[in-house]
C-alpha cells in the first residue's frame, strides 16, 4: 500500500471540497500543533530556531487534554504532533494522543526520538497512526554535529529505535514508523549505509530530502546538488522493497523549491497551527506572527477561533492581492500542492471527483 509522501491527499475528502466551492464553514481536516515552545536539539537548518523558548514553553495539562477532546468532538479528522518544538519533552503527551484517538481524531507525530522512553511507548504505539523520528546524519559524528547536540545521543538513538521497532514486532502494532533524513554534504558518504540499517530494523519507511530553503540556509541548501550525488542517491532508492519505502525527494533539490506554481493560498480551510501557548495560526510558516493568529485557546473553544470573524478577517487578508501579503515570500510549504490543486479546481482547470488507483494510508494527514 503506498504512503504517498508528496503531493497530497485532499481528493479522499470530497464532502470538504464541495463545501468549500459552496463557501460554507467546516471543521479543518488536518492540524499541526506543537504542545512543546522548545526542543532538546538545535538542528543547524531548523527554520524557527529563532523563536524556540529555554526553557522549552509547556502547553497547560489541562489545555492539552481539553483541545484534544475538543478537536475529535468537533470533526477534526487528524492532528500531528510536532510545531516548533519535542513534542515527547511534555509529560502528558502520551495521555493526551490516547484522549485525541478515544474522541475520534487520528494522531501523528514527529520526534527526534530521544526524549522516548520504555514506559510511554505502549501507549504510543498503540494510539498512533503513525511516528516519524527526524535523523539528519548517518553517523554519530555528523549527527551530533547537524542536531548541535551530544554524540551520545546518537547512541540513545539507535536503542530507542530498536526498542520501538521490537515493540511495534511484538505487539503487531498497526503504527506506521518512519525515518526522516534531511540531507547535507557532510551525511551523504555513510547515507548508504544508514538507509540499510533503518531498513534491517524493520520500519516502514524513510524519507530523505534537501533542507527547506529560507533566508538562512540557501546557501546550505545550495550546497547539494542532486546530479553531484546521483550515484548515491540512486543506489538508497533501489533499497525500496515489498515491506520498506524510500522516498527520495529529487523535486526538492536543485532550485525546485524557490518557484511558487501558483498565485493564491487558498488551501488553509483545511488546516491550521497550534502552538504551545494555545495560539492557532493560518500555518507553520507563521508562527508567533500576530497578522496570522486566530485566536487562542486559553480563551476560547477551538470550534469558537474557527468560526470566529477574526479568523475571517485574517482569511481576508491573505486573499486580498492588495493587503500586502506576498505568497512568493513563503518557504517549501505542506499547502503546496493543495494550493496547487484548489487554484486549478476554483478556475475550472482540474477536476474534483474521486481519487483513482490505490487508496493511500494516512489520507487523513493531508
Amino acid at each position: 500500500m503506498s504512503y504517498k509522501l508528496r503531493g497530497h491527499k485532499l481528493l479522499h475528502h470530497q464532502n470538504e471540497i464541495k463545501n468549500w466551492q459552496d463557501k460554507k464553514m467546516f471543521p479543518p481536516v488536518f492540524i499541526e500543533f506543537g504542545p512543546v515552545g522548545g526542543c532538546n536539539h538545535r538542528c543547524v537548518h531548523c527554520y524557527v530556531q529563532n523563536i524556540l523558548n529555554t526553557p522549552p514553553e509547556m502547553m497547560e495539562p489541562d489545555v492539552y487534554l481539553r483541545f484534544m477532546r475538543e478537536i475529535g468532538d468537533y470533526g477534526v479528522k487528524a492532528i500531528v504532533l510536532a510545531g516548533v518544538g519535542e513534542p515527547l519533552l511534555h509529560r502528558t503527551t502520551p495521555r493526551a494522543v490516547e484522549t485525541a484517538v478515544e474522541h475520534g481524531t487520528d494522531v501523528g507525530m514527529l520526534s527526534n526520538g530521544i526524549p522516548l522512553t520504555e514506559k510511554n511507548i505502549p501507549t504510543l504505539l498503540d494510539n498512533l497512526t503513525y511516528i516519524r523520528f527526524t535523523v539528519n546524519g548517518s553517523n554519530k559524528i555528523n549527527y551530533a554535529k547537524t542536531h548541535q547536540t551530544s554524540e551520545n545521543d546518537w547512541d540513545k538513538l539507535l536503542k530507542n529505535l530498536d526498542m520501538i521497532a521490537n515493540y511495534k514486532k511484538k505487539s503487531k502494532s498497526k503504527c506506521t514508523i518512519g525515518i526522516y533524513t534531511v540531507l547535507f554534504e557532510n551525511n551523504l558518504p555513510d547515507l548508504l549505509k544508514w538507509v540499510k540499517h533503518v531498513k534491517s530494523l524493520g520500519l516502514d519507511y524513510i524519507i530523505a530530502k534537501p533542507p527547506n530553503v529560507r533566508m538562512d540556509n540557501v546557501k546550505m541548501f545550495e550546497q547539494l546538488k542532486y546530479e553531484k550525488n546521483q550515484e548515491t542517491l540512486e543506489e538508497i532508492k533501489n533499497l525500496t522493497s515489498e515491506n520498506f519505502h524510500v522516498e527520495l525527494r529529487e523535486d526538492l533539490f536543485n532550485d525546485a523549491q524557490t518557484t511558487k506554481k501558483y498565485s493564491e493560498c487558498l488551501g488553509l480551510p483545511f488546516m491550521c497551527a497550534v502552538d504551545s501557548d494555545g495560539s492557532i495560526y493560518t500555518c507553520n510558516w507563521y508562527w508567533r506572527e500576530k497578522k496570522y493568529l486566530y485566536g487562542n485557546l486559553k480563551n476560547s473553544t477551538f470550534k469558537e477561533i474557527w468560526e470566529s470573524d477574526q479568523k475571517k478577517k485574517v482569511l481576508e487578508y491573505v486573499g486580498n492581492p492588495d493587503s500586502g501579503f506576498d505568497i512568493k515570500k513563503c518557504g517549501a510549504c505542506r499547502q503546496d500542492n493543495i494550493n496547487l490543486f484548489l487554484e486549478g479546481l476554483k478556475y475550472g482547470r482540474v477536476n474534483p471527483g474521486e481519487p483513482e488507483g490505490e487508496k493511500p494510508k494516512h489520507i487523513n494527514f493531508l
